[in-house]
């Protein structure tokens, strides 16, 4: 009785190893869902809240601007020292540092930067006599996102804003980012 028909072993032992294979690609899919929606590193979001405009003796103009910086990631985004620059045309009419920190996974935090406004030039008195000026603002926060204590990956968040400074009233118009 020789056939050429596998056994009921045979049988099993083949079967076992068609739904071993089957869980391990499943496992493999489920592993490449995870990999793509947890460890693809995106960009913080820097955004200004709002911005007043004060004076004080030391100085005329004194921006002061509430940021808030989301991170949408599921790891750490540690910052290091950014820097607010403010320009009026080409020329630079105020810098502030922003400081290091960090900001969990998926939290938002806030960031409040004090600025002084200066002016080297008479470029701008035309402005000045009109009674607004229109400054640009430019941040730049670069940082690590830490994903999942082993991964490090570098992003930076950029924020660009034009402010409408009305000079009659010491306040600001508007502003658009």
């Amino acid at each position: 009785m020789n056939s050429n028909k596998p056994t009921h072993t045979q049988q099993r032992s083949g079967r076992c190893f068609v739904f071993l294979f089957a869980a391990f690609v499943m496992l493999c899919a489920l592993l490449l869902v995870f990999a793509s929606v947890v460890l693809r590193p995106r960009t913080p979001l820097l955004q200004l809240q709002s911005a007043s405009l004060n004076h004080t003796p030391s100085s005329p103009f004194f921006i002061l601007s509430h940021l808030t910086l989301t991170n949408p990631n599921f790891g750490t985004f540690a910052y290091h020292s950014g820097n607010m620059s403010v320009f009026y045309g080409n020329s630079t009419v105020g810098d502030a540092e922003l400081g290091s920190g960090a900001v969990k996974g998926r939290e938002v935090k806030s960031i409040d930067v004090p600025l002084n406004l200066r002016s080297n030039d008479n470029n701008n008195s035309h402005d000045i006599l009109y009674g607004s000026l229109n400054l640009t603002t430019y941040i730049e926060l670069r940082g690590t996102i830490r994903l999942l204590k082993i991964f490090n990956k570098k992003r930076t968040a950029h924020l660009a804003c034009t402010i409408h400074l009305n000079l009659t009233s010491h306040s600001i118009h508007s502003y658009q980012c």
